[in-house]
């Protein structure tokens, strides 16, 4: 498939970040993104949603994490608990 993949492309509602186009169709489409938390998270799910129609059948939200995971884990739970 080379060649066939673009970036920050217009596609249906919005433009997204990779897209990988087969003939007349969309093989995978891609939301990338840095972690800030599962409300952004929703919102970027909101996003790629929003941008796929019913032919688009492969989408993925790629989540680039700068923190350890054990960071990324407790900040979860704190928020879930209402914890300091």
């Amino acid at each position: 498939m080379q060649g066939k993949a673009t970036g920050e492309t217009f596609h249906r509602a919005g433009k997204t970040d990779i897209l990988l186009g087969e003939g007349d169709r969309n093989a995978f489409i891609a939301e990338c993104k840095f972690w800030k938390g599962p409300k952004a998270f929703g919102e970027a799910s909101d996003q790629r949603l929003g941008c796929t129609t019913w032919r688009d059948s492969k989408t993925a939200i790629l989540v680039f994490n700068p923190q350890p995971l054990h960071t990324l884990w407790l900040s979860s739970k704190r928020a879930e608990f209402k914890l300091p």
